[in-house]
């Protein structure tokens, strides 16, 4: 092997290292935004879930209606904890991510949800997919899609009562 071949073999062993170093941390700032998410959720400081969105950011709720922005955000999230609330004395959400990736400064995540009553009684359940943007104060959640499966069951009843 010649001193060129072997430098350019060596180059190449450095820059796959350090792409996949920067992607481990960018793999490990994202989980870190999901936990900063539930936690925040869970203890009812729906102020902070928010400032992990963009200022542009879409909303896709299940009803198949879209939210623009941090404010319409910040209104259905507290009003879908408010609800779940209303029916039972605490609500704990756990999102489990099934697939995560990044490409540059975009990234997207694959996962599902359970929001569970204190008695561990399923409130409502379902899939999410987000996708993400760094941003100067970190990543942050430009396009957040959710299903519900607990709103697919109770649409379902609506439609076999005659709605």
């Amino acid at each position: 092997m010649t001193r060129s071949a072997l430098w350019r073999s060596l180059l190449a062993v450095v820059v796959f290292a350090c792409a996949s170093a920067l992607a481990q941390g960018e793999r490990a700032a994202i989980t870190e935004l999901r936990t900063q998410w539930m936690a925040a959720y869970n203890s009812g400081d729906i102020g902070a879930v928010v400032a992990l969105y963009s200022l542009d950011a879409h909303q896709y709720l299940p009803t198949g209606e879209v939210l623009h922005g941090p404010e319409a955000i910040r209104s259905w999230i507290q009003t879908w904890r408010d609800d779940a609330l209303s029916m039972h004395d605490s609500v704990t959400l756990t999102l489990l991510a099934t697939r995560l990736e990044t490409m540059g400064n975009s990234g997207y995540e694959v996962g599902a949800y359970n929001l569970r009553a204190g008695d561990g009684t399923l409130v409502d359940h379902g899939d999410y997919v987000v996708i993400l943007v760094s941003t100067a104060n970190g990543w942050r959640i430009a396009y957040h899609m959710t299903t519900s499966t607990m709103l697919g069951q109770q649409m379902a009843q609506m439609m076999g009562d005659g709605m």
